[in-house]
Parts: C-alpha cells; sequence; structure tokens
C-alpha cells in the first residue's frame, strides 16, 4: 500500500496523545498530553503543534518574555508595548494558512482531551480547591502551551469557553439567563450568555490573575480572541479596577487588549472614564495604555478633546 501523507502521520499522532476513548485510551492520551505540556522541551513541541494544526506560522512567546520588558516601566519597551508587542504575545500572525478539517479536529480533540481529565480529577477529588486547567495556565513550563491552544481554538467554540470558564472560574449559564438572552441577528453568531452577577469570590479571582504573570497573559489572549467575552468581563470583573489595573505592570496589558477590541464608541467612552483621572500618571509609567486609549478613540471616532 501507498505510504501514509505527512497530514495523516500528524492527525494520527494527535488523536493517540489526546486519547482515543473508542479504544479506552482516554486516560492514558491524557497522561501522555499533560507530560508534554509539562515538560520544558515538549511545551515547545506543545505550542508547534498548535500553531501547525490552525494554519499559524508563529507561536506563542516564552512565559516572562513580556514582563522581563515591562519591569522598567520609565524606558519605552516597557512603555510602548503594545500595538505589534501585543499582537505578538498573543501568537498572532499577518497571514493564517488554510488547513485540512481534520487538523481543526484535531486541535478541538487535545481541549476535549484536557477537559475530559478535568472532570475525571474533579469527580475523583471533590475537595481539590484547584481545577487542573487553572494549575496548567500557571505552570512555568505548560502556560505557554496551553495560551497557544486557546488562541488556536476558534473563539466560539464550546472547548474555547470551557477553558475560558474553568480557567475564570466562571459559572455556567443559568436557564433564566438563557431564556433571556437575545435572538442572535441573521448571519451573526449568537453570544453565550453570563451570568448578571459574579460572586465577590470569582471578581477576586480574575483580578488576581490579571495580576500574576502567566495569568495575566490567559486573560489578555480571551480578551483579545473571543469578542463575546469583551461586555461580560469589564461589567463584571474590571468595571471598577480599570484605573488600578492600567497602573500594574502586568494588569496593565489586559487594559491594552480592552481597549485595543472594544467593539463601540461606548464601550471606549466607558473605559476612558475610569482612566481620566489617571491618565498624567498613565502617560508616566504606562504609556502604552495612553498609546492604545488613543488608537481606539480614532479607530471608532470618538475621545473627544480629552
Amino acid at each position: 500500500g501507498s505510504a501514509p501523507s505527512l497530514c495523516d502521520l500528524l492527525v494520527s499522532f494527535v488523536r493517540r496523545l489526546s486519547g482515543d476513548e473508542a479504544e479506552g485510551e482516554a486516560t492514558r492520551g491524557a497522561f501522555a498530553l499533560l507530560d508534554a505540556l509539562r515538560d520544558r522541551h515538549g511545551t515547545h513541541t506543545m505550542r508547534r503543534l498548535c500553531a501547525a494544526l490552525n494554519g499559524r506560522e508563529e507561536v506563542a512567546p516564552k512565559a516572562g518574555s513580556r514582563d522581563a520588558g515591562n519591569k522598567d516601566a520609565g524606558k519605552d519597551a516597557g512603555k510602548w508595548a503594545g500595538g505589534k508587542a501585543m499582537a505578538q504575545s498573543r501568537g498572532e500572525t499577518e497571514a493564517r494558512r488554510e488547513v485540512p478539517p481534520e487538523f481543526s479536529q484535531a486541535l478541538l480533540g487535545l481541549a476535549d482531551a484536557l477537559l475530559r481529565e478535568e472532570a475525571r480529577r474533579a469527580e475523583s477529588d471533590k475537595a481539590s480547591r484547584r481545577s487542573l486547567i487553572e494549575s496548567l495556565f500557571s505552570h512555568a513550563c505548560a502556560a505557554p502551551a496551553m495560551q497557544a491552544l486557546l488562541t488556536s481554538l476558534p473563539a466560539e467554540s464550546p472547548q474555547f469557553d470551557a477553558l475560558v470558564r474553568a480557567l475564570l472560574h466562571w459559572p455556567e449559564p443559568t436557564e433564566e439567563a438563557s431564556q433571556s438572552t437575545p435572538k442572535a441577528h441573521p448571519g451573526k453568531k449568537q453570544q453565550r450568555p453570563a451570568p448578571s452577577v459574579l460572586s465577590a469570590k470569582t471578581v477576586d479571582h480574575i483580578r488576581a490573575l490579571c495580576r500574576d504573570s502567566a495569568g495575566s497573559r490567559a486573560v489578555e489572549s480571551i480578551v483579545s480572541c473571543a469578542p463575546q467575552w469583551w461586555r461580560p468581563l469589564f461589567l463584571r470583573a474590571f468595571k471598577d479596577d480599570l484605573a488600578d489595573m492600567a497602573a500594574h505592570p502586568l494588569a496593565n496589558f489586559v487594559v491594552q487588549a480592552l481597549l485595543s477590541t472594544a467593539p463601540t464608541p461606548t464601550a471606549v467612552q466607558r473605559v476612558q472614564e475610569q482612566l481620566n483621572p489617571s491618565l498624567a500618571s498613565l502617560l508616566e509609567s504606562r504609556a502604552g495604555v495612553v498609546l492604545q486609549l488613543a488608537q481606539a478613540s480614532a479607530r471608532l471616532g470618538c475621545g473627544g478633546s480629552t
């Protein structure tokens, strides 16, 4: 017979890594996947694997590279970390190659394997205070690979949504919220309903993530990649904390992402209202935030004289 193509070999490898439930390989596959994510060499392979399955040339940078440039708040490298630097922190490229459908399914399979293992561990250890997904996003080696997986998944996919909820401790939409969600306009993807109020514990958790090296990267990626999360995060987690976030050496990147992806002039204005009192000090220490505010205002035709 003919030799398998490189595409077939890659898909077969990913399926074995993800575990084949039909063959009882799910648990064994999950262990292999976790080992690869946590290994200091394996994490590089996983990042490039996610990029290849998504048709990208580049992958997310090593953890710490963004933060290292931001430690000297008075220097240009830290102050002007916006625009292209922000795009690179999300692992974006200018162009994305078209990939076979099998690649997209294999990518979703990687996320499914992690979510299955997350559910299995949650069932066997209900007293655990930290989820598997959360621990991977904070792991020194696994975090960059998890960010690469997150930014490679379709933002509207159930797998993306489940990973985000696990990381943020975000509750599932209630039946009441689902019924009250406005119907989607023809041709537009329907947004997933969000709870009207988050618990104080969840809000504190999300704000702490924004102030953590690996956590801030993950939240920045969520804001940047998933428009449906912009409004829920702003209204329920970031509101009334933006000024402090903008001044923080790590959380300011989340604010920059919030501005660079603001969907409407009103959204920019609501962010600006919270930043106005500290604009002068931000210009000195976190000029990247001010730059993103100016660019968002120009993009959407808002901002006024301020």
